[in-house]
């Protein structure tokens, strides 16, 4: 990845620091308009150094795929996360001398979700927004009330996460640290942002759900891989996990026990070789297939966000056909080691998962996402979910997704095992 530092540098000591978030605000709002254009979620921002104001990096939503409006990419690749990403590869990679996350600040068109809110919150750098998102931003009840977070994460939050001033409509809000702060911009930008975001979002929902097969009507890829073990389905979903449809992943869909406990062992034991991080999660399909399994990505110490964006590329791979056999996430079962915690890390576990469905589940729906081992009580947990913005908490009822597995095999395998 090219580490270019974009045309427009802006030297806060050559303007006012309202005349930098005029100029910022332009940018992060001509992206969300770029990037609606291209069908994909109207959202836009970029990244700034606080001691120069000068622009590093800006970006627009990716999760749609260039030139579809229905083909998700990647899931978690909102502006946010994307504009994390590209700072921890430059800094490790091309450009050692950017500064600590502490001293960056991200603008963003939109009030960040709960997983980026959970990215932002791990890295320890600032955040500060044009437009408000009700349904899922962490902000969602105003920018100081700071109950969408376990108290854990409160101070932090409020120390990082800023809002700018709409000039004659609201006075700038959040942390007076922010090297915005008092800033106000026209309430315009404001109007295009949120335009930008509104015009795209039931749309991009509705298409990108509407092409998947209920579970009652899927075929079964594992009799597909005996019957014609070399067909580009099978091929593809062995690529993107070799064992598949082995008698190690393939289990007993209503008790997988000991079986799910040895594969989840046996790749967070890789996971802490390779990252120092013991978890691991598995996705498992409605005929108890294990379709992908791995471990704890070291940056964002957790397995969710990778194996959800493994999930869409092996969808995306599979082509039309496979759609006749793979599960829209929804249907699917979630196997995690540990379940989520009230950390950074455990936010972006939990947002996550609304971008993941992206949309209301079925009624009734229970244990989407199955835990072995706890990191905090079940009435926290409960808590922790309720409290959640509105799409979290009432659409997706990650209060009802997020279960600890009943499965006493599985648990008694895994605690058995743990170090």
């Amino acid at each position: 990845m090219p580490a270019v530092m974009l045309e427009k540098e802006m030297d806060r000591g050559s303007g006012s620091s309202g005349l930098l978030a005029e100029k910022c605000a332009r940018i992060a709002v001509e992206e969300a308009e770029k990037a609606a254009a291209k069908g994909t979620f109207g959202v836009g921002g970029l990244l700034i150094e606080n001691s120069t104001g000068r622009v590093l990096k800006k970006m627009q939503n990716r999760v749609i795929a260039a030139g579809s409006t229905t083909i998700v990419a990647d899931p978690t690749a909102h502006v946010e996360k994307q504009l994390l990403d590209w700072y921890y590869f430059s800094r490790k990679k091309a450009l050692p001398l950017l500064p600590p996350a502490a001293d960056m600040t991200i603008v963003c068109s939109l009030d960040p979700c709960i997983m980026c809110a959970g990215a932002i919150l791990s890295a320890g750098m600032n955040v500060i927004r044009i437009s408000d998102d009700p349904e899922c931003g962490v902000s969602c009840r105003g920018q100081d009330d700071l109950t969408t977070l376990p108290a854990e994460l409160r101070q932090e939050k409020a120390a990082r996460f800023s809002a700018f001033g709409l000039r004659g409509k609201r006075s700038f809000a959040g942390s007076q640290d922010s090297i915005f702060s008092g800033s106000e911009i026209d309430p315009l930008f404001d109007k295009r942002s949120t335009r930008a975001f509104t015009s795209s979002l039931a749309k991009i929902r509705n298409n990108i759900n509407k092409d998947w097969i209920l579970p009652d009507r899927l075929e079964n890829p594992g009799l597909l891989a005996k019957s014609k073990p070399s067909s580009h389905l099978v091929k593809t979903i062995r690529h993107h996990n070799p064992q598949a449809f082995s008698e190690e992943h393939t289990l007993n869909p209503g008790a997988p026990g000991a079986a799910l406990g040895q594969v989840l062992i046996s790749k967070a034991r890789e996971s802490y070789r390779n990252a120092g991080l013991f978890n691991s999660a598995c996705i498992i399909d409605p005929f108890g297939n294990i379709l992908l399994a791995g471990g704890a990505s070291p940056v964002e110490q957790t397995p969710l966000l990778d194996m959800m964006r493994r999930y869409y590329s092996l969808v995306n791979d599979a082509g039309e056909n496979g759609r006749r056999y793979l599960a829209h996430p929804k249907y699917c079962k979630i196997a995690i080691l540990f379940g989520p915690a009230r950390s950074p890390a455990g936010l972006m576990e939990v947002g996550s998962l609304g971008s993941f469905f992206e949309g209301k589940l079925p009624r009734n729906s229970r244990g989407q996402l199955e835990y072995v081992i706890p990191r905090q009580d079940v009435s926290e947990l409960s808590g922790m979910l309720r409290s959640l913005p509105p799409f979290y908490s009432r659409t997706a009822n990650l209060e009802n997704v997020i279960q600890q597995t009943q499965d006493d095999a599985l648990k008694e395998f895994c605690m058995a095992r743990v170090p």
